[in-house]
């Protein structure tokens, strides 16, 4: 319970010099909004009437009296307005964000299938073929650029093949090349993540006080070492997970698929700083909640950090 509070207290914190910093730099960026939203109407105007737009957009105000306008409408949960829609922030932050987030978990259901079998049988059957093939599987994975392979894929399934389509949202079938791109990008990285991490369980004491015992080597190995092996793994996951959320940009402005990050896209071009704003915070809060949820797994995983808890206490 105390990690718990001690953990929302560390999330307002970090949240509030996000905010300040995100803030403080957009506006600093070059470019000019008022400008970008007159050009986007094609009218002919003033420069009256550029001057009053700035200041009902509350531009002529020092940049900390604006952080602080701009939070005390977060704390009535209220993200302004963007202003190329005119449309809530929050609406079309969340009109986009499940978007977002079938892609990132069907990316890591591809990540999860390829990398946990592929990994434990380099493990159990180190220096094999498989192994080799795991070794060789990471590297390329490692070194091939996760757009290159999205390109790849693109002129493979829906130009060459004709099978699935490229772009836009529908069907599940728009969901597989990108979802396949990320997942297998991120699958090299767990497949030896998770082969160093086997090998280092087998070689622990309680492995062979349990194969001493005469227990099934099937459940010496999904019991003992596979969950033994879980905690680094889990500790990259939460990372990856985070970095795959606000990391969705490339791929989904590649497949023109209409997520969180191909909205804060247009919303850069169009120097929208709303829509930037509250994707900032909102990727904030996100990774924040991710990494307490990585916190408190560590305590259902492994009994030992349980224990150290209790006699601290």
């Amino acid at each position: 319970m105390m990690m718990v509070v001690r953990r929302l207290l560390e999330l307002v914190l970090f949240l509030l010099i996000l905010s300040f910093l995100s803030f403080t730099f957009i506006k600093l960026a070059p470019g000019d909004p008022v400008m970008q939203m007159l050009k986007a109407d094609e009218l002919a105007v003033t420069e009256e009437q550029i001057e009053q737009m700035r200041e009902e957009l509350g531009f002529h105000k020092p940049i900390y009296l604006q952080y602080l306008t701009w939070m005390g409408r977060f704390f009535q949960l209220d993200f302004g307005h963007s202003y190329t829609t005119q449309q809530p922030v929050m609406e079309e932050l969340l009109s986009r964000l499940p978007a977002t987030l079938n892609l990132t978990f069907l990316s890591l259901f591809f990540m999860l299938v390829i990398a946990v079998p592929l990994g434990s049988f380099a493990a159990i059957y180190r220096n094999k073929w498989i192994d080799q093939f795991s070794r060789v599987f990471a590297l390329i994975g490692a070194s091939v650029p996760s757009f290159w392979l999205g390109l790849l894929f693109i002129q493979l399934f829906a130009v060459e093949f004709g099978i699935l389509p490229s772009m836009g949202m529908g069907t599940w079938k728009h969901m597989l090349l990108p979802s396949l791109t990320l997942g297998l990008a991120m699958a090299a990285v767990y497949v030896r993540i998770l082969r160093s991490s086997l090998l280092d369980s087998f070689g622990q004491d309680f492995i062979r006080s349990a194969k001493a015992r005469g227990l099934p080597s099937k459940r010496v190995f999904i019991h003992h070492a596979f969950r033994h092996s879980l905690l680094p793994v889990i500790t990259i996951f939460g990372v990856s997970l985070g970095s795959l959320l606000g990391g969705t940009v490339i791929i989904e402005v590649l497949f023109a698929y209409p997520g969180v990050g191909k909205l804060v896209v247009d919303a850069i071009l169009n120097r929208d700083y709303p829509i930037i704003q509250g994707y900032i915070f909102l990727m904030g809060i996100l990774i924040m909640l991710i990494n307490l949820g990585v916190d408190a797994s560590y305590h259902l995983i492994n009994p030992e950090i349980r224990l150290k808890e209790v006699r601290r206490r």
